[in-house]
């Protein structure tokens, strides 16, 4: 009975191996969203909330194909996020909605999961990946380093995916994202930690090929 085990593993462990191809994935999005952080001074908590932001997305994925379904991989990416916020003048905080529009860079470096639910042309999906997104920002005198720090991220896209001739595809729906870390600073020598959050969604289009 044991050889007959061992020998039925070894023939899907052959089977999954051909079945198995390489794909590349681009992935492009455009999102609207909003940061807030949980700003802790001297052991008391206050929640901030910026204005909303635009945000435009570029991935790049290498997967592996393990089935008709179901694929796995490594992707690198680059976010450019347009957003007001508020800068330090001095003794008072002054809006900065009107004169300042800040330009946030990200460069996340993530797993990612994709599952077709049908084995068919047209199929529902969905995708999720997780990582570590890291901050592409340049220090800035006026502002605080809650703004250039790196942090995990996670991601997840929904709708439809469609195969198109020679192995390629294109598939599109909405997206939801959330970058999150944990930030230390000080002002006039009062240190304060602060949990932050960008939250995103958006709408994604991918094509693999």
């Amino acid at each position: 009975m044991r050889r007959y085990l061992v020998f039925a593993l070894c023939i899907m462990a052959i089977e999954t191996k051909a079945q198995v191809k390489y794909v590349s994935t681009i992935n492009w999005g455009i999102n609207i969203g909003f940061d807030n952080y949980y700003n802790d001074w001297s052991g008391e908590q206050d929640l901030y909330e910026s204005d909303p932001f635009m945000g435009v997305k570029l991935d790049y994925i290498g997967s592996a194909q393990l089935n008709n379904k179901i694929a796995v991989g490594l992707g690198v990416g680059f976010r450019h996020l347009l957003t007001a916020d508020y800068v330090i003048f001095g003794d008072y905080l002054e809006s900065s909605s009107n004169n300042n529009r800040r330009n946030r860079f990200q460069a996340p470096v993530f797993t990612h999961l994709k599952i077709r639910f049908i084995d068919k042309k047209v199929s529902p999906f969905l995708a999720l990946s997780a990582g570590y997104s890291f901050s592409l920002q340049q220090r800035d005198e006026l502002e605080s380093s809650l703004y250039r720090q790196s942090g995990v991220m996670g991601n997840a896209n929904a709708g439809v995916n469609i195969r198109l001739k020679k192995g390629k595809s294109i598939a599109g729906g909405p997206l939801v994202e959330v970058t999150s870390y944990r930030a230390t600073n000080s002002y006039k020598e009062v240190l304060s930690k602060s949990n932050y959050q960008i939250w995103q969604i958006g709408f994604q289009a991918s094509f693999a090929f």
